[in-house]
């Protein structure tokens, strides 16, 4: 993903609602999780139910989820053992 400003600001006041809101022992993001474990895909839910205008862009070679040091370690020994282009094409600049 990438943001710019003035998104960032946005992003980062949606966040502190949110989180401020799960305090009361309500998640807005995800009701059937705790708010430290809302996906990025809740999140960006809640922009856009927020009335926030979200742009996808078309991605070519591939794409990883990257939700945790858990799959950062997988990808860095996918990417060690050269197996990592079974998921995406990483080209040398």
């Amino acid at each position: 993903m990438k943001f710019k400003e003035p998104a960032t600001k946005i992003i980062r006041a949606f966040y502190r609602k949110t989180q401020n809101l799960s305090r009361e022992n309500k998640n807005p993001l995800n009701p059937n999780l705790p708010f430290r474990l809302s996906y990025m895909t809740d999140f960006l839910q809640g922009l856009i139910n927020e009335k926030y205008k979200l742009k996808a862009v078309l991605i070519e070679n591939g794409w990883l989820e990257l939700d945790s040091i858990h799959d950062y370690n997988i990808y860095n020994k996918l990417y060690q053992q050269e197996k990592i282009s079974n998921f995406i094409k990483i080209e040398d600049e």
